[in-house]
């Protein structure tokens, strides 16, 4: 059973769009990283604030398009960031799937690999690591 909420509360940027209607499940959390996540890679849009709050509360968007998002990121941060900012709440991904995307596991994998630099592991060995590595939705890489 899935907890709703009735509590109108946070920062009116980070308010996801079913907050408005004032019931709301934990998927809204999902949408206030969504929104994190988008101000940490594109900075706050102070100066476009408005138009920057309107393209994240509109179902049909185009999220490359917002204030501030740098052109040279992946295909896959665009992909995760869709999840987590998706307009219809009961179609938005909970925190478990979103982690499992192919952005932060490529992310993940990055992360195992400085840290075996660090330690001395050869770079060789990470390859054979990696070259064994599942991602965590069994989906297969490259697919």
């Amino acid at each position: 059973v899935v907890a709703k909420h009735s509590t109108f509360a946070g920062s009116a940027f980070y308010i996801s769009p079913e907050l408005f209607q004032r019931t709301y499940t934990h998927r809204t959390d999902v949408w206030s990283v969504g929104v994190a996540i988008y101000v940490l890679v594109a900075g706050y849009p102070t100066e476009c604030l408005q138009q920057a709050f309107n393209m994240l509360q509109s179902a049909s968007r185009d999220l490359k398009a917002l204030p501030g998002m740098p052109g040279d990121l992946p295909e896959s941060f665009y992909t995760m960031l869709n999840d987590l900012l998706t307009y219809r709440h009961k179609k938005r991904k909970e925190a478990r799937e979103i982690v499992k995307c192919e952005f932060a596991q490529f992310h993940k994998c990055a992360e195992l690999m400085e840290e075996t630099e660090e330690n001395g592991i050869s770079l060789e060995a990470v390859a054979n690591e990696a070259a064994e590595f599942k991602p965590l939705n069994g989906s297969a890489s490259g697919s």
